[in-house]
């Protein structure tokens, strides 16, 4: 019942739910009952608990700033608090055709890395990632678990390579029946495709990576700074 009310508005973003007391007297439930309703909510990223204050209407929508580049494990862990996983689709090497040797500003052919993963929050499928990077810049990439370790966070620690700027693309697509399948969502269900380049010094693009984002787990802002004529 809360849940409908928050998903028609009745309960808007940061306004506060009724108490275990208020909850119990109006729809005649034990407070047990109450406060097991208010749990779900905040389990599912619903509602936030302020100690001393009350429970509050959150978005549950996972925040991708686009102004960071500190990959999705921590954007997860910075937007809600949760740990990200990911299970590997495919992860090889190969030759880089037209459009990855462009992003990559590389040859058609050089040797790069493909890796593809299903990105996991709290149990459910959020997002379907392709990642491709050169295999001369990053050797040897492959033989670490990217199903438990951040992309980015090797490049840094293993590479030493800082990243230091990218170029993002958002736009909507709607899903075919694979990456529904891969995401838990219907067919033609509308989702984010979100397209990045990643640079290091120098302009040098260390990474190029296609993604499938579920919209209704996660959205995207952005800071816009007013530039003087």
């Amino acid at each position: 019942m809360l849940l409908e009310r928050i998903r028609e508005c009745e309960y808007a973003v940061g306004s506060r739910l009724p108490s275990e007391r208020e909850l119990s007297g109006r729809y005649g439930v034990s407070r047990m009952t109450a406060r097991q309703a208010l749990m779900d909510l905040i389990d599912r990223g619903y509602a936030i608990a302020e100690k001393g204050k009350g429970t509050f209407v959150q978005d549950p929508r996972i925040n991708n700033d686009l102004n960071n580049l500190q990959g999705f494990s921590y954007m997860v862990k910075s937007s809600r608090g949760l740990e990200a996983t990911s299970r590997v689709l495919e992860a090889k090497e190969t030759e880089a055709d037209s459009v990855i040797a462009a992003r990559l500003k590389i040859t058609i052919g050089t040797r790069i890395h493909s890796i593809r993963r299903v990105r996991i929050v709290d149990g459910f499928p959020v997002a379907v990632e392709q990642s491709y990077t050169p295999a001369m810049l990053l050797p040897d990439l492959l033989q670490y678990d990217f199903a438990v370790r951040s992309l980015f966070g090797t490049i840094r620690e293993v590479y030493h390579i800082r990243l230091t700027h990218s170029w993002q693309e958002i736009g909507i697509v709607y899903s075919d029946s694979h990456t529904a399948m891969l995401l838990e969502v219907p067919k033609n269900e509308a989702l984010f495709l979100f397209k990045s380049i990643t640079f290091t010094d120098g302009d040098i693009p260390v990474e190029y990576c296609e993604g499938y984002v579920r919209s209704d787990k996660c959205h995207f802002t952005t800071i816009a700074q007013n530039v003087e004529f």
